[in-house]
C-alpha cells in the first residue's frame, strides 16, 4: 500500500530526528556549532515530514472515501487507519513509538541546553565581577590628549 510506505518514511524521519538529538548530546565540545547543525538537520527533516503528512492525508481521504472517518490531519488519519485497515495497526503503532522517542530525546536536548545556558550565565557573571574589580584599579587620566595640550 502507498499509505504504508508513506508512514514508514515518516517513521524513518522521526528516527532520524532522534538520532540527531542523540548525536548532539554526545558531542562534548563545540556546542554552538553542533546546535546549529542540529537545527538545520531538524528543519530539513521537518519539511520532509510535512510533505509526507500531506501525502498521507490525501491517501487517507482516498482510502476513507465513503466512511464517516475524519482525515483532515495526519493524526486523525492515523487514528482511523487501524479501524479501516486492521493490518495497518502495527505500522501505526511503530509511528507512535517513533514519535514518543523523538519527544523524549527533544526533552533531553532541552534539559541539556538549559543546563548549558545556566553555566554560560554563571560564567558571564564571573567575568563581569572580575571586570568590575579591574575598573577599581584603573587610573583616571587627568592630562588630556597630548595633541590638544600642544595646540593650547
Amino acid at each position: 500500500m502507498i499509505i504504508e510506505q508513506k508512514i514508514s518514511a515518516v517513521i524513518q524521519a522521526y528516527k532520524s530526528l532522534t538520532e540527531a538529538n542523540k548525536g548532539f548530546l554526545s558531542v562534548s565540545r563545540e556546542h554552538i556549532e553542533s546546535f546549529r547543525n542540529l537545527i538545520d538537520q531538524r528543519a530539513m527533516i521537518c519539511e520532509d515530514i510535512e510533505l509526507l503528512s500531506q501525502e498521507i492525508v490525501r491517501e487517507a481521504r482516498r482510502l476513507f472515501n465513503g466512511t464517516t472517518f475524519d482525515s483532515s490531519s495526519m493524526t486523525d488519519a492515523l487514528r482511523a487507519l487501524p479501524i479501516v485497515c486492521p493490518e495497518m495497526s502495527d505500522v501505526c503503532q511503530q509511528l507512535k513509538d517513533a514519535l514518543r522517542e523523538v519527544v523524549e530525546s527533544d526533552s533531553s536536548v532541552e534539559n541539556f541546553i538549559s543546563r548549558l545556558s545556566s553555566e554560560i550565565r554563571a560564567e558571564i557573571n564571573t567575568v563581569r565581577k572580575g571586570s568590575q574589580g579591574i575598573k577599581g584599579y584603573r587610573q583616571v587620566e587627568t592630562l588630556g590628549s597630548c595633541f590638544i595640550n600642544k595646540v593650547k
